[in-house]
């Protein structure tokens, strides 16, 4: 039993060797510039809207491909995905994944936010040229590429930020709504009465 278990660990720590010599890591994230909705003024609560790094050969949101090759070493989300206020804020997130590269060496780094409501890039932004390699990149970044959505100054949560206005539609809370429609009765009822 103790001959097979020596040979168990030595082929556990050769496949470790193996996946760390296949492991590019790209550090991303928008710790600088929050992701608002639509109306540029709110921010993605945590949560609220995934976001994902790939690279984009047609430069549209249809020409998207998730960098997803390998297991994940650093982050509890699959490789390439985070969450909007992942480990950071509302409306930021900051991600450091790794992963096999190939198909995507020298490739442009895209920055997609929720099924394509935001898609960004940077000419600056690249993925290694091998698997050992890393990328650093923040939509913080000078020379932004929007490709999707726009920027603009939030004054929410970050007042007077540059923001990434993503098209997510901002969407009434539901007491919000019961707020008018009471307003409304309330407001028909008095008519009736003085009528």
């Amino acid at each position: 039993m103790k001959k097979y278990a020596k040979y168990a660990v030595a082929a556990a720590l050769v496949a470790m060797g193996a996946y760390q010599a296949n492991a590019m890591t790209v550090n991303w994230g928008d710790l600088g510039v929050p992701i608002t909705y639509s109306n540029g003024y709110n921010v993605l609560p945590t949560g609220s809207a995934d976001v994902y790094v790939g690279s984009d050969t047609l430069n549209t949101v249809g020409g998207f491909t998730l960098w997803a090759a390998g297991a994940d070493v650093n982050d509890v989300n699959p490789n390439g995905t985070g969450v909007i206020g992942d480990g950071v804020a509302d409306g930021l997130f900051a991600e450091s994944d790794g992963g096999a590269g190939a198909g995507f060496f020298n490739a442009q780094i895209y920055i997609e936010v929720g099924n394509g409501n935001a898609l960004v890039t940077n000419p600056s932004w690249k993925f290694g040229a091998s698997d050992s390699s890393t990328s650093t990149i923040d939509i913080g970044d000078p020379g932004l590429v929007i490709v999707v959505g726009s920027l603009g100054t939030t004054t929410d949560e970050y007042p007077g930020t540059p923001g990434l206005i993503s098209s997510i539609p901002l969407v009434p809370e539901p007491s919000s709504i019961a707020l008018v429609v009471m307003g409304l009765l309330g407001g028909l009822t008095l008519i009736r009465l003085r009528s």
